[in-house]
């Protein structure tokens, strides 16, 4: 009987679901960060200067731009309390209603 030839993709599905995170259990975490290391470091050897410059200015401006959103929505919620305070402060104070009494009636039998 001829031996089973498994193919890449027919090996993957049959370990490579399950064995990324078996194996990383596996692992102390200098390992892992190792690991981590070595592939970021063979992603970017193939990119090259010009590029990784242009992401670096996509990643600092979206950085920057969640800071100013959140700085602009501080700002907001800022003014909105000084105009609530104001509001307070601006109006006269209510007159009070004067209540009726309800008033009984005498009778004189």
């Amino acid at each position: 009987m001829a031996k089973k030839v498994w193919t890449a993709s027919e090996m993957g599905k049959k370990g490579g679901k399950k064995g990324g995170t078996a194996r990383a259990s596996n692992l102390s975490k200098t390992k892992i960060k190792e690991i981590s290391s070595k592939a970021g470091k063979a992603r970017w050897a193939g990119i090259s200067k010009a590029q990784r410059s242009e992401i670096a200015k996509k990643a600092a401006e979206a950085r920057w731009s969640r800071v100013r959103a959140q700085k602009a929505e501080e700002e907001k919620a800022k003014k909105a309390a000084e105009e609530k305070v104001a509001k307070k402060t601006d109006k006269p104070a209510a007159k009070k209603k004067a209540v009726k009494k309800p008033t009984t009636k005498r009778t004189d039998s």
